[in-house]
């Protein structure tokens, strides 16, 4: 992992790993409290306009969890660095 880059970290581990399956499982539960479950389907309008805005905002979020995490993972790792010089 020493390898991997800022962006690549964010986007892999904060967006694509958070920020989408976070979205796809919100989308479906407002799918299923909004309308009626017998009567949603998850090709219908409502459904697909929940779910691009909800990857556009979760992706946003997505991006600052994986910038949080990428802090924490360079300070962790910098610290077991350092206790390996020592």
């Amino acid at each position: 992992m020493k390898s991997e880059d800022k962006q690549s970290f964010i986007i892999r581990h904060g967006i694509l790993q958070w920020g989408i399956p976070v979205a796809i499982v919100y989308s479906f539960i407002m799918s299923f409290t909004e309308k009626d479950l017998h009567k949603v389907a998850f090709i219908s309008d409502y459904f697909l306009d929940n779910l691009l805005i909800s990857c556009f905002g979760f992706s946003i979020g997505g991006y600052l969890f994986g910038y949080f995490m990428w802090r924490r993972y360079i300070k962790n790792f910098k610290g077991k660095e350092d206790n390996i010089q020592k």
